[in-house]
């Protein structure tokens, strides 16, 4: 397969890829490796990095996308997949699915399990506060972590053109997501946040 099989979206903007996305795009990366899939989907073309990538590491890989002009391996919403039951050994929807209105986001869990023969890597944007410390120990080395500050109350939000919805905001507590996760059949192996990253919250699911 050519390389010019995964172009990536060229009208971002110039500041789309911050040095913490890159962050972010590792964890992606890594959490599909570690699965040791035979084939992945994922959802949303992007940059077309995560896609070259493991394509050059020997992943079989499609891309779905419902815009024909980025050049995706399958045209089609997320809300309706048109991939055979459980198709790919992984999916991977990272910072997708917050461009639906919430009431899209149980139907398209629920898709994107049936094409799933196990595991999904979800990021989705979650907006509570936390700030990121780095800490230089001698003998022991650098310790990170993410300390969050918990707001007296949770910020509104009206769609800004891009997001619908953010974790933490409105009426989208964290809770809230990780029920819609159960609900649709899907257990949350792990979960965290990126330190270079903050606001980008990866899921790591299992089909129940």
């Amino acid at each position: 397969m050519s390389i010019n099989h995964f172009p990536g979206n060229t009208d971002l903007h110039d500041d789309y890829d911050a040095k913490g996305r890159f962050s972010a795009y590792w964890h992606q990366i890594d959490e599909i490796r570690r699965s040791k899939p035979r084939n992945c989907l994922e959802v949303g073309v992007g940059t077309g990095l995560v896609a070259t990538y493991l394509h050059r590491q020997g992943i079989q890989i499609d891309t779905l996308d419902i815009n024909a002009e980025l050049q995706p391996s399958i045209v089609g919403s997320v809300t309706k997949i048109p991939c055979a039951d459980d198709a790919y050994d992984v999916v991977s929807c990272c910072q997708v699915l917050e461009h639906l209105p919430f009431d899209e986001f149980k139907p398209a869990l629920t898709e994107l399990r049936r094409v799933s023969r196990n595991k999904m890597i979800l990021s989705l944007p979650d907006l509570e506060r936390r700030y990121p410390f780095l800490l230089s120990v001698p003998k022991i080395g650098q310790l990170k972590f993410l300390m969050e500050v918990p707001r007296l109350k949770r910020m509104p939000w009206c769609f800004n053109g891009e997001h619908h919805w953010n974790i933490g905001t409105g009426e989208h507590p964290l809770g809230r997501i990780e029920s819609a996760l159960k609900e649709t059949g899907w257990r949350i192996t792990r979960q965290y946040c990126v330190f270079e990253m903050p606001w980008h919250r990866f899921f790591i699911l299992e089909k129940m």
